[in-house]
């Protein structure tokens, strides 16, 4: 409702960078999002989930609702938050290098959130997991965005849509 997403699509536009979104949501799967291991011709091999793609090629990801996404797949994500961080995946065979995934230079990754990572005990965010100080230390930006106050956005309204009944 604050226009956190589309501020993020507006600049990936803006710079003419790919931009990737995932939702965050309780039930995410880590295969999905990190990646996975399969046979092929009874040899295991490991297929990269949306996120390491992301993060290969460059794009500008978003992740809405961050912190609803559980604490298994957070902690993959971890080294990822920090400046100069990677990747890492865990669960993909091979050496400790095999399961780094470095960023491309073009690389950004935004996060929204309406709790700030505290949780709600009022269950207007539902399902939204409590993150630890470690998780949160490793945000280097934050940005509180408002709702625009009544007035700006009738305003704002109207001079999109001037034929429109404000009921005012």
């Amino acid at each position: 409702g604050t226009g956190k997403t589309t501020a993020v699509r507006q600049f990936a536009a803006l710079i003419r960078q790919p931009v990737m979104r995932f939702n965050g949501k309780d039930g995410i799967d880590a295969s999905s999002f990190l990646g996975y291991t399969w046979i092929v011709d009874k040899e295991m091999e490991w297929k990269d989930g949306l996120l390491p793609q992301g993060v290969r090629k460059g794009y500008i990801t978003t992740i809405d609702e961050v912190f609803k996404i559980p604490p298994g797949i957070q902690m993959a994500m971890q080294t990822l938050y920090e400046e100069d961080g990677f990747l890492m995946l865990d669960d993909k065979p091979g050496t400790v290098a095999d399961k780094q995934i470095h960023p491309a230079p073009t690389f950004r990754m935004y996060m929204t959130d309406n709790v700030r990572g505290t949780g709600d005990n009022f269950d207007k965010f539902s399902a939204t997991q409590v993150q630890d100080t470690s998780t949160l230390d490793r945000f280097g930006i934050t940005a509180h965005v408002e709702y625009l106050d009544t007035k700006d956005e009738v305003s704002m309204l109207q001079q999109k849509y001037p034929e429109m009944d404000m009921g005012m």
